[in-house]
């Protein structure tokens, strides 16, 4: 098996109820994931990688337990151990192979999403993909020298990558007149999508630490926008923030269409309201996990540091403010119902919702 101790849970008769499943394929998730991180640590990520989709092949002669899917949550599909692992591992190698030879135009590359918190437990294959959220930190100069035709190329495995230069330079125009924050672009690779978001790290900083933290030190209400540059509008003008309590607020955001077709969309950055605080779209890309894939600037991890020290600071204020023990940061996460099991104790015993 992949895990020498995993035997014991697979042999359980008692494994059908969904809710016992997903405790086991938890315990099986979460395990895995430690062993990988250990082995890439001793520079044997790819071997056991390969180990992972050696041992999962045969489909027929596994445990069912490790081939049952579990029911919908949130309205998404949730995968099979055997898919999930696979899946994951086939997205582990790409991310390796993207985030390799970096221009020094890039800080950092921080994997967030379900690549982050879901790793070997939410990946989905076809028909509904995962996709692999990743979030660039990059000098200005990135969108006009060049390196984003250099990181984003066919060499490296992308497809659909027409007009991402011509983007870049048009951002670089609207960042430096302060109309646009970021850029993102949806990228193919493989069967899947990489949804790259791009951030020059002043726009990043700006974001995760000095708004934030501006904001709680004033102790006035705001909504905070960021500004991304996208390939098209969002098909739908709401989202949906959660505070301490995953007490939803409906947001509606703005979009200024182009002649392209592309737009500036302003999504919550974050919000302050009648005491509370809702985390942004951008913000829950992190939490409760975010795995640096790639690091030539130190000072990105501080960031991410401080932010969930924020968080956490935060949280503890309103648990006392509203005499709340339910307060906690992992409720400002819409997809916390996705969560294993391990995962979510786990983000909630440590700093009461949000570890890096």
């Amino acid at each position: 098996m992949i895990l020498p101790d995993a035997e014991h849970i697979l042999s359980l008769d008692y494994l059908r109820a969904d809710d016992q499943q997903k405790v086991a394929v938890g315990y099986l998730a979460e395990m895995t994931d430690q062993e990988w991180l250990r082995q890439k640590a001793e520079g044997k990520g790819q071997n056991y990688l390969e180990h992972i989709k050696k041992q999962l092949s045969n489909k027929a002669a596994l445990p069912r337990v490790l081939t049952r899917p579990g029911l919908p949550k949130q309205q998404r599909r949730q995968p099979s151990f055997r898919e999930a692992a696979l899946e994951t591992a086939k997205r582990l190698e790409a991310i390796s192979k993207i985030t390799e030879g970096l221009p020094d135009t890039v800080h950092a590359v921080v994997c967030g999403g379900s690549m982050a918190y879901g790793r070997f437990f939410s990946i989905r294959g076809n028909p509904d993909p995962s996709d692999i959220d990743l979030l660039y930190v990059v000098e200005q100069d990135f969108f006009t020298n060049g390196d984003i035709e250099n990181i984003f190329s066919a060499n490296r495995g992308f497809s659909n990558v027409e007009g991402l230069s011509e983007r870049a330079k048009k951002f670089d125009g609207l960042y430096t007149r302060i109309e646009a924050d970021m850029m993102s672009h949806k990228l193919r690779y493989d069967d899947f999508l990489v949804s790259a978001k791009m951030f020059p790290f002043s726009a990043f900083k700006k974001e995760y630490i000095d708004d934030p933290l501006q904001a709680f030190e004033e102790g006035h209400d705001v909504h905070a926008v960021v500004r991304d540059y996208k390939e098209r509008p969002y098909s739908t003008p709401f989202f949906t923030q959660y505070n301490f309590l995953h007490e939803p607020l409906p947001v509606t955001i703005t979009q200024e269409v182009m002649a392209d077709g592309s737009a500036i969309t302003s999504i919550p950055s974050f919000i302050i309201q009648d005491g509370h605080f809702y985390t942004g779209d951008h913000h829950n890309h992190v939490i409760p996990a975010a795995s640096i894939e790639a690091l030539l600037d130190p000072s990105v991890v501080d960031i991410l540091v401080q932010f969930g020290a924020l968080l956490s600071t935060r949280a503890k204020h309103e648990q006392m403010r509203y005499n709340r023990s339910d307060i906690n940061v992992l409720n400002v996460q819409d997809r916390k119902g996705v969560f294993s099991p391990q995962k979510r104790d786990d983000a909630v015993w440590k700093t009461k919702g949000y570890i890096v």
